[in-house]
């Protein structure tokens, strides 16, 4: 298998920055594709924006690829989560805005469960540390990778196994809108929904 040279046909519609769970920032995200020469890039962090507006500004540097504003919405289809990304979107749209409040507010109550329910399972979490209480994508992996660090487990997925998934002891349901509903708010801020 050779090892690819030329990005400049390629795509990528799902990408992830620190404003939610991926490694690198908004700018640093674009400013990897810009130097990469991809055809086009979507920045559709987890249920915020908070980064688009500096993907796309940094984005601008680098006008070979094309930079899109995208967000990647969570919903519930029957007992299953179902991400839709949303790409082209207005970011500065107020039901959207307000959509992503909601979330929020859904994701911060789920976050004061889990970590009151972890302290009562002897691990007690360090709400500055974690800054669940700032960050609007903070979620499982990143309690798992905070237990980590503080508590011995030797891995992440130990950490899920044990505590966070679904039916474990400090597994907390979230609470999601229908598919439908998602979708519905994409089209209205003026995107294209496509499934994640």
């Amino acid at each position: 298998m050779s090892e690819i040279t030329d990005y400049s046909k390629m795509v990528d519609f799902h990408t992830h920055s620190s404003a939610s769970d991926g490694t690198l920032t908004p700018e640093e995200l674009a400013e990897l594709a810009g130097k990469m020469q991809v055809a086009a890039i979507a920045l559709t962090d987890h249920d915020t924006v908070a980064g688009v507006r500096e993907f796309m500004a940094k984005g601008r540097e680098y006008p070979a690829t094309e930079f899109i504003p995208g967000v990647e919405l969570s919903s519930l289809y029957g007992s299953r989560e179902m991400h839709i990304a949303g790409l082209y979107i207005d970011i500065e749209n107020a039901e959207l805005l307000a959509y992503l409040e909601q979330m929020r507010k859904w994701r911060l109550e789920r976050n004061i469960e889990m970590a009151r329910r972890l302290a009562s399972l002897g691990c007690p979490v360090d709400r500055d540390e974690l800054d669940f209480l700032h960050n609007d994508s903070i979620g499982r992996v990143h309690f798992a990778a905070y237990l980590v660090k503080h508590y011995g487990f030797e891995s992440i997925q130990e950490v899920f196994n044990r505590y966070l998934k679904k039916n474990c002891s400090a597994y907390v349901q979230r609470v999601l809108p229908m598919p439908s509903e998602a979708i519905d708010i994409i089209h209205r801020a003026g995107g294209i929904a496509i499934w994640a």
